[in-house]
C-alpha cells in the first residue's frame, strides 16, 4: 500500500511543478514520453485499415491515452517552468530556460489541437 501511496505522491507533486525543470523536462518530457509515444510509430492509416474491430478500438483507446498523458506532461512542465522562472527572477539569473519550456508546452498544445481537428474533418 504504501508504493501505491508514494507513487500517487509523485503524480501530484509532478501535477504541480515540483520537481526541477531539468528533471521534468528530460525525464517526463523527453524520456517517459518518449517510451509511451513508441506505439504510436506503428500506427497509420493503413494499420487502421488493415485491422480487425477490436485492434481499430484499442487504437482508438491508446490514442486517447496519448492525448490525456500529454496533457498531463504538460500542465506538470508549465507549472514547473513558472516555479523556475520565478526563482531565477527572484535572484536576477536568466530565466530562458523555463521561457524555452513554455513555448515547447505551447507548441505541444497546438499539436494536439491541430490533431484533433485534423481527426475530426478529415
Amino acid at each position: 500500500m504504501k508504493k501505491n501511496k508514494q507513487t500517487k505522491n509523485i503524480l501530484i507533486r509532478y501535477w504541480n511543478g515540483e520537481f526541477s525543470l531539468a528533471k521534468t523536462f528530460w525525464i517526463v518530457g523527453v524520456l517517459i514520453g518518449s517510451i509511451v509515444a513508441l506505439p504510436s510509430v506503428l500506427i497509420d492509416d493503413g494499420t487502421i485499415t488493415a485491422s480487425s474491430d477490436g485492434v481499430t478500438v484499442l487504437i482508438a483507446i491508446y490514442t486517447i491515452f496519448f492525448n490525456f498523458f500529454l496533457v498531463y506532461v504538460y500542465i506538470g512542465m508549465w507549472r514547473s517552468s513558472s516555479k523556475y522562472i520565478a526563482q531565477k527572477k527572484k535572484i536576477k539569473r536568466s530565466s530562458f530556460w523555463g521561457y524555452a519550456v513554455y513555448f515547447s508546452v505551447v507548441m505541444g498544445f497546438f499539436s494536439i489541437f491541430l490533431n484533433v481537428v485534423l481527426a475530426l474533418f478529415v
